[in-house]
């Protein structure tokens, strides 16, 4: 005797699919991001519990009211954190997980001579400055929008206790008649593995997520480093305070 097959609703699709990026996560985080050893953490753990509750979403979905409902929107807001984590560590592990000599987004000299492939190596660079511990202040032109380029970040608190989430983007003003392509260099705080990364440009921008314990100032190159954008994270009142503070 057969059976109807049971269908699976949206909110079901959206509980598995958190719930496996969620996991996804925190097997990054065990397999990349940290040394074998010190991977399976309590902020690792997290990821899994949360994978785990998402599952349970599905159960509970029908109790959504009354007193179950401060609970359903705990389990969204931590799912929601968890794609944010996610997302993060899927990027950090894209982005810091190489060196700049094995970076796939990085100029190719296409066979060109040797003085033509320094020069076009050459112009990605940027000389650091001189503020104390702040090594990009002042070398990207002091703007964070020119030449129809805008330069925007966001900075929330991490799951990891103490540490911050970094969102970096760089998109064009005026996506119509001046989009951004090709790829945009990022000039971070050296305390970063690989501090000068390649990010391609992708749905009309470049963006960058990483975790961070306190504010610096972010320099990209971009339009084959022909615009120079820079933004202080210490600067922004609307990030937290703590992360300015440091």
């Amino acid at each position: 005797m057969s059976t109807k097959p049971q269908k699976i609703d949206s909110i079901d699709r959206v509980s598995i699919g958190l719930a496996g990026a969620t996991a996804l996560a925190g097997l990054v985080r065990v397999f990349f991001l940290r040394p074998l050893s010190e991977g399976l953490n309590d902020t690792t753990l997290k990821f899994f519990a949360v994978a785990g509750a998402l599952l349970l979403l599905r159960k509970i979905k029908s109790l959504s009211f009354g007193d179950y409902k401060a609970e359903f929107q705990a389990i969204q807001d931590k799912a929601d954190e968890a794609v944010e984590e996610a997302k993060t560590a899927t990027s950090m592990a894209r982005n810091f997980g190489a060196s700049v000599a094995d970076d796939a987004t990085a100029p190719k000299s296409r066979g060109l001579p040797g003085n033509a492939e320094d020069a076009e190596l050459q112009k990605w660079e940027v000389l650091p400055g001189t503020v104390n511990d702040d090594p990009w202040k002042g070398r990207f032109e002091n703007v964070a929008e020119a030449r129809h380029r805008r330069l925007r970040a966001e900075v929330s608190p991490s799951l990891d206790d103490g540490w911050f989430r970094v969102h970096i983007w760089v998109e064009s003003t005026d996506a119509v008649n001046h989009p951004l392509s090709g790829r945009a260099r990022f000039f971070l705080h050296s305390t970063f593995p690989n501090s000068k990364t390649f990010v391609p440009v992708l749905d009309g921008r470049a963006e960058l997520r990483l975790t961070a314990w306190g504010a610096f100032t972010v320099g990209v190159l971009c339009d084959d480093a022909q615009t120079k954008l820079e933004l202080d994270l210490e600067l922004d009142p609307s990030f937290p305070k703590l992360f300015r503070n440091r």
